[in-house]
């Protein structure tokens, strides 16, 4: 309960700071007017950042800024940053931090999504997301820690990066995650999207983790409030 409500103190900050304000210089999206809800995301299961219950709540202001908080089991975090518009392409910027089983942590996010055209009446668009994240000091999460293998690094770091091809409610996903002393792992995957109706959606997942030799298996609903 306390990393949640660390969390919710920084999410303010990340607010109030003057820096995060900002508009994005390029081409205008919508307008501004207060942070209102974009979605409710409720899933069960793993994935590349998913573990066990997940719940993840985005507010935007516009197409300006995003302020996403998400709460699981063993880990939470909240982002905060603006959206850029070059040509085609949408570009978020954010900063965010978190805790991971006890472990504060934080780095920035850096996502991008282009429309590549239609395949029928499917619309094809290539997105890409890196999110390095660094823990601070000494610390790090119990399983790493207590896993009876010293980690050498000086700078304890995670690396998550993806690479995703969407036609229509089909994502084709390949994610490499460098994590501590972990070795680099490979995590190839898909999902299939059905909306229910205009305003809620069911997604399904499913990831290989190739250091683990295991499948991973996600299933989850999101609600778009404003829809």
């Amino acid at each position: 309960m306390r990393h949640w409500i660390a969390l919710l103190v920084i999410a303010l900050v990340m607010i109030a700071f003057p820096a995060a304000a900002q508009q994005a210089p390029a081409t205008p999206t919508t307008a501004g007017g207060g942070f209102k809800w974009d979605f409710v995301n409720i899933s069960g299961g793993e994935d590349a950042l998913a573990t066990g219950i997940t719940a993840i709540v985005r507010l935007k202001d516009g197409n300006r800024r995003t302020l996403e908080i998400a709460l699981q089991q063993k880990q939470s975090w909240v982002l905060f940053g603006p959206k850029y518009k070059f040509g085609r392409a949408d570009v978020f910027v954010a900063a965010s931090a978190g805790f991971q089983q006890g472990a504060p942590w934080a780095g920035p996010l850096l996502a991008a999504d282009m429309p590549l055209g239609k395949i029928g009446d499917r619309e094809v668009k290539f997105s890409t997301l890196h999110w390095p994240c660094f823990f601070f000091g000494q610390w790090e999460p119990t399983d790493w820690k207590n896993d009876d293998r010293p980690n050498p690094e000086k700078l304890k770091l995670g690396y998550l990066a993806t690479v995703q091809l969407s036609v229509g409610p089909w994502k084709v996903s390949y994610g490499a995650l460098n994590f501590l002393n972990d070795p680099w792992n490979a995590l190839p995957g898909v999902s299939y999207t059905r909306d229910i109706r205009s305003d809620l959606s069911l997604t399904g997942s499913v990831t290989r983790n190739v250091n683990k030799h295991s499948w991973m298996f996600l299933i989850g609903g999101e609600w778009h409030p404003n829809q």
